[in-house]
């Protein structure tokens, strides 16, 4: 099915009902609702599709070299420890290297909170994305077990039951924090290697957060591949460079081809945009479109990337296999605040579990051999990622570089990024905590680590209800153009204090629903999909509050 789905197609001279910028979360999600409404789809992905190979020795490999991995044109960065990062360019997009954690934001996160957002807030309740989060869920085959966690939203449909039982280092962990009276539960996860026969080529090592795993259950694999069954050209290889405009509406997306330099023109009636929350702003720029918005200074400005840290310790004694499943639990007791504490006050975020032996190993700047070494006797390594939520920032941007031109003859793009006094503040509360249910596992000393990279990148278009503040209406549409939405995580008014990619899912499947209802029913109908998931109607969504919901009906 993949192979057939590699064949590079050209799109015809005649104009698509849609083109789509970027394969991620995104642009998969948007792309699907846009093809069951029977609309002629086209998604351009810069980058190609990656091998997926083994994960047993996946973190032997230098990250820098990782197929997908791009440093030919780098962000710079001003404001952080990191002068420039590469970007994540394959089919799939970051789903291909994320580690499968897929959590909703909690009801919560919605509203805003003064302490973190001020007045900023979601122009939508948990209860408008409910239905849309248990489609997402369906198709990616999320799997957990929330029943402990406090923060846990409503929802009209039970998450699936963990295939994998507690591998002995979790449960020393669960274990530990529970002695500490925190509630830890099982993290919704993609079901890697899942499958319609219920066969499954996954190991449950952990081993695939950060790597092209064969057994993940990423867009790749488990989405585009049925997309392309139902209609979808897609076309990899294809790095958009301009958006060509004709009076308030988009009239065609320019670009080149990434492996033989050819350019090409595509027109199309609708432009859907999801190349990512630094890459999008840089294309809206390039092509002067903030012009045309009545909120176009905000383009770029916001940008959230989550105050992250690792938080590594080590046992006194080994607590299982180094190949265990390392990445199954976390702990939201500090997410809505911590009294314990008064450094800082209102919401925190999320600590769950890390596969720290591999991630470490896989940064760590030394020859492969001696990495195959060293990696039998760091079974004793635990570790957890905490998640801060973070404050969105005008001065946190992506720009324009005046001195600097990328490969592709454009002006390159440039982020200035620095997290707020409350976000470090925040950041060490969470890893105080984490740092205690270690040393609670036995654990003879922990340190923490800054995460640098921005994986969880947020913000710079955002959307909202004040047309003066937020470049994006509430239904995805950019302000100041009939015929152009944006669907990534750059529309996130807020960040939230867990991982993006389920929101971003849901968010772009409710706004291309918005987008394929405005096409007329008679024209073209609804085509049939391998795998059907529908979300409620609107009357059976689940309300923001902590109420026990009823089961949606099908449409």
């Amino acid at each position: 099915m993949i192979d057939a789905a590699r064949q590079t197609i050209l799109p015809s001279s005649r104009p698509w009902d849609a083109v789509v910028v970027g394969s991620g979360f995104g642009g998969s999600m948007a792309a699907r609702e846009l093809v069951r409404a029977g609309m002629r789809v086209l998604l351009l992905e810069r980058g190609d599709w990656v091998e997926k190979g083994p994960h047993d020795e996946a973190w032997a490999v230098p990250w820098k070299v990782r197929p997908g991995y791009s440093l030919k044109d780098p962000y710079v960065i001003d404001g952080g420890p990191s002068r420039a990062v590469g970007t994540f360019e394959c089919v799939g997009g970051m789903s291909v290297f994320y580690g499968g954690v897929s959590l909703r934001m909690r009801a919560e996160d919605f509203r805003g909170s003064p302490e973190v957002t001020g007045d900023v807030r979601w122009p939508l309740e948990y209860g408008d994305l409910e239905p849309w989060y248990a489609a997402a869920e369906a198709l990616l085959g999320v799997a957990g077990d929330e029943a402990s966690d406090a923060t846990a939203p409503p929802r009209s449909r039970p998450l699936a039951h963990p295939r994998e039982p507690w591998s002995p280092t979790s449960a020393a962990l669960a274990r530990a924090a529970m002695r500490l009276q925190l509630h830890p539960f099982r993290i919704p996860m993609a079901a890697r290697g899942s499958s319609d026969d219920g066969t499954s080529s996954c190991a449950f090592s952990g081993a695939c957060d950060g790597f092209a795993c064969a057994g993940k259950r990423d867009l790749a694999t488990a989405v585009l591949p049925r997309l392309i069954e139902a209609g979808l050209t897609l076309r990899p290889n294809s790095v958009v460079c301009r958006l060509e405009t004709e009076g308030r509406r988009v009239r065609a997306a320019l670009g080149v081809d990434r492996l033989t330099g050819e350019p090409f023109r595509i027109e199309a009636e609708r432009f859907v945009v999801a190349a990512g929350a630094l890459a999008t702003p840089h294309l809206l720029l390039v092509s002067k479109l903030e012009r045309l918005s009545p909120a176009g200074d905000t383009v770029g400005r916001y940008l959230m990337r989550h105050c992250n840290g690792i938080v590594l310790g080590a046992a006194s004694t080994s607590l299982g296999e180094v190949g265990d499943m390392r990445k199954q639990l976390a702990v939201h007791d500090l997410y809505l605040g911590d009294d314990r504490q008064s450094e800082v006050t209102g919401k925190l975020g999320a600590i769950q579990q890390l596969r720290a032996v591999h991630i470490a190993l896989s940064m760590a700047p030394l020859p492969r051999s001696l990495k195959q070494a060293i990696y039998p006797a760091v079974s004793r390594l635990l570790g957890f990622i905490v998640m801060a939520e973070d404050q969105p920032d005008p001065h946190n941007r992506v720009y324009l570089d005046a001195a600097r031109q990328d490969c592709y003859g454009r002006r390159a793009a440039r982020v200035h990024h620095r997290h707020t006094p409350r976000d470090h503040r925040a950041r060490r509360a969470l890893a105080r905590r984490a740092a205690e249910i270690l040393r609670e596992a036995n654990a003879v000393f922990t340190f923490t680590l800054p995460v640098r990279t921005f994986s969880h990148a947020l913000g710079t278009v955002r959307m909202g209800h004040d047309r003066e503040r937020f470049p994006v209406t509430p239904d995805g549409r950019f302000r100041g153009l009939g015929n152009l939405w944006i669907t990534d995580a750059s529309v996130f008014p807020t960040a939230g204090g867990v991982n993006p990619s389920l929101t971003i899912a849901a968010n772009a499947l409710r706004i291309a629903s918005g987008i394929a209802s405005g096409v007329a029913g008679d024209r073209s109908p609804a085509r049939s999909i391998p795998w059907s998931v529908r979300p409620s109607t609107p009357r059976d969504r689940v309300p923001s509050g902590r109420a026990t919901p009823r089961a949606p009906a099908a449409r």
